[in-house]
């Protein structure tokens, strides 16, 4: 029999045993909660999800291994896992759901709905993770998001070069994300007039410069990271290039390429159907047709040209198909086709025509008539709408164009009739040639905000996509269009450039940085202020004209009055007129470009070493180059003056002009060297449209005439 000393001595044990086994589960918790660095996280994901999801698993795992050195086992079935682990699907796999109500797992939230996530912990004590989405794109935004928020991997990092912060643990025990679009249906880019892409990826020779934008071997090298760079900032649609060639075996590869990587993919504006109008001449002339092409008089040459391209187009399911019928160089089709009728009326039913045969074209390529179209109203198309003289497929998205000099919405666009039940989009420019901007970037968030904020007004939200030209030098501008598409109230864009400045540059600098962006954007001279402040600016495309137009008054060559689609920029009889406004022009803003270099100058001295470099070359670069062309048109238009006047002595102080604005072009040209570096090596070696060496030779040629 216990005495009560015994009984003691048993209760304090017990108490003693409890305590242990409550410090064991804690512990145990502790582990399972934080993950630690060199461990092996388990993943499971269904072998029949689409492909894209699993590529963006794989960047996952790349991600897992840079911030803590994780390795993954990735194993594609769906099973319980002992110990942590990462379940991946979406539901529009039967397979995936059907494991998640097993586990009674609820996805109501998500259920039915597009492009929808969640990110949760779930599980005894949130032992295991599961990223879940509506369907493919939503599970592939769940991936992305996860490391985003978790991990810390920024969604430009390919392009930054900032590598997430590493860590020693994570915390995966109250993980809890869901989101989906709010905003636009249809999210995408237009990789256009990609001169420094191709010239970076692919073989550099001499064809290149007449041949620049049907090059496209090695192309796949930069569109890997354009891809995976769209879908972290949640885009759903690709342009990948322009005039892509589906009959070429390597055009056809980065078709596939979009395809799989689970992102939609459509097609320049002026390729109906994929083709473009110089194909379908190529195509002819291969058959020793020689005869004008027509189409408003021999419209079955173009029809059997259409079917083909449907044909071969019709082998993938991602295809948000282009309608429409233009000219040769992205003009009107009446530019170049004799027989194309000359009033509005006999236009807007020449188009309409063709694009209702086109539609008719891809029913028969697909058997069915279930696919998204559009139609782009780019320049005369809106104008012709506008008048009641064009008509669409009633499934087809009537998309308007901003006018590309000036990144706005037209008249037109606020003027023109919505139909009931129709859908539609917007075409946008945070990139531009031959105006600008081109390799600096020049749409201010401002301007952005503005013109999506109209968009969103006027219902055009079924389709936005977004010219980012070559990308690496638009991307605050197409960072900002990617979230405010996504979501129109994620931010205003006085914030949302103090958040992008602290998110890329540190805490500590975001407010030096933000003020370095604004005094950038604010030093642009404006060549019209109708309707909006800025509405069209003096930009390095147009800076490039000026320059050549100055060196042919220099060699005394006649002065004409240009016709280009920027009718402010030469809209002057007299040379003396021309000269004298933009001598006036940047020599007003030559002040504001020096200012901006200090206040850059300034916040780079603050930066953090490993951010410095992206500063240098998304902001100091661009804006030596800009200040650098402003101050040779400066320097050109003085130039000019002292030749007009006549006298032998003024022709002498010509020359010392010319010269100068030679020494800043051949000073931009070092300081460029600076965005060469590592994997940017060669990024100029394809500047054709610029053409900074072409510009340097034509001043230095024109000096040596004096």
């Amino acid at each position: 029999m216990m005495n009560l000393c015994d009984i003691v001595i048993i209760l304090i044990l017990k108490k003693a045993i409890a305590k242990c086994e409550m410090i064991a589960r804690e512990a145990e918790r502790c582990i399972i909660l934080f993950l630690q660095a060199k461990e092996t996280v388990e993943i499971r994901i269904d072998a029949q999800e689409h492909q894209g999801i699993g590529l963006a698993l794989q960047d996952l795992i790349r991600d897992l291994s840079h911030v803590m050195n994780i390795q993954a086992d990735c194993r594609k079935y769906l099973s319980d896992v002992e110990g942590f682990s990462i379940l991946v699907g979406s539901l529009s796999n039967p397979a995936f759901s059907d494991f998640l109500k097993k586990k009674k797992i609820d996805f109501s939230d998500i259920d039915g709905k597009k492009e929808y996530y969640f990110v949760k912990s779930i599980g005894e004590e949130g032992r295991h993770l599961v990223i879940a989405g509506s369907d493919t794109r939503g599970a592939i935004y769940g991936i992305y998001e996860f490391s985003r928020v978790v991990l810390g991997v920024n969604p430009l990092y390919l392009w930054t070069g900032h590598a997430p912060a590493p860590k020693e643990s994570l915390d995966l025990g109250s993980i809890s994300l869901m989101d989906g679009p709010t905003t636009f249906r249809y999210r995408g880019w237009f990789i256009n007039d990609e001169d420094l892409l191709l010239g970076w990826t692919g073989k550099f020779d001499q064809d290149f410069q007449n041949n620049a934008f049907t090059k496209h071997a090695g192309y796949a090298n930069a569109l890997e990271p354009i891809m995976e760079t769209a879908l972290r900032l949640k885009q759903n649609l690709l342009i990948p290039c322009s005039l892509l060639d589906i009959l070429d075996p390597s055009d056809e590869d980065l078709v596939r390429r979009v395809s799989e990587r689970g992102l939609l993919i459509s097609q320049h504006h002026i390729e109906p159907l994929g083709v473009f109008p110089k194909r379908v001449r190529r195509y002819w002339q291969e058959k020793g047709d020689v005869e004008p092409l027509s189409y408003t008089k021999n419209p079955e040459k173009y029809e059997e040209v259409w079917r083909l391209y449907a044909s071969r187009w019709a082998r993938y399911d991602n295809v948000v198909w282009q309608l429409g019928l233009r000219g040769m160089g992205d003009k009107p089709v009446w530019a170049d086709d004799p027989y194309a009728p000359e009033t509005a009326s006999g236009r807007g039913q020449l188009i309409a025509g063709a694009i209702a045969k086109q539609h008719e074209i891809i029913v028969e390529a697909l058997g069915h008539n279930d696919f998204a179209s559009t139609a782009t109203l780019w320049m005369e198309g809106m104008e012709l709408l506008k008048g009641g003289h064009l008509s669409f497929p009633k499934e087809t998205i009537i998309i308007h164009a901003d006018f590309g000099p000036t990144q706005m919405l037209g008249d037109s666009f606020y003027e023109v009739k919505r139909e009931p039940d129709r859908q539609y989009g917007i075409y946008y420019h945070v990139a531009f040639w031959s105006c600008g901007p081109h390799q600096v970037q020049g749409t201010s968030p401002q301007k952005i905000y503005y013109n999506l904020q109209a968009a969103v007004q006027q219902g055009n939200t079924d389709y936005l996509v977004v010219n980012v030209t070559n990308l690496r030098e638009m991307l605050l501008g197409t960072q900002y269009t990617a979230a405010i598409g996504w979501n129109f109230g994620n931010y205003q864009p006085e914030a949302y450039l103090q958040d992008w400045s602290v998110e890329h540059y540190g805490q500590q600098v975001g407010g030096a940085v933000a003020l370095a962006y604004q005094g950038y954007f604010g030093a642009f001279h404006a060549l019209d202020n109708r309707g909006y402040a800025g509405r069209m600016l003096l930009m390095d495309g147009m800076c490039r004209r000026l320059t050549v137009k100055l060196v042919a008054i220099l060699n005394g060559q006649p002065f004409t009055k240009d016709e280009i689609q920027n009718k402010t920029l030469l809209a002057f009889d007299q040379a003396e007129d021309f000269i004298s406004y933009y001598k006036n022009a940047t020599g007003d803003a030559l002040p504001k470009w020096d200012m901006a270099l200090n206040a850059a100058h300034q916040a780079l001295q603050e930066i953090d070493e490993e951010r410095r470099e992206f500063f240098t070359t998304n902001l100091i670069v661009q804006l030596t180059l800009i200040r650098a062309l402003y101050r040779t048109v400066h320097h050109l238009s003085v130039a000019a003056e002292f030749v007009l006047a006549g006298s032998t002595s003024e022709k002498y102080q010509a020359r010392g002009r010319i010269l100068e604005a030679l020494a800043e072009l051949q000073l931009a040209s070092v300081i460029r060297m600076h965005a060469e570096k590592g994997k940017w090596k060669g990024w100029y070696d394809g500047d054709v449209l610029l053409n900074l060496p072409d510009l340097i030779r034509q001043v230095r040629e024109c000096a040596g005439n004096y």
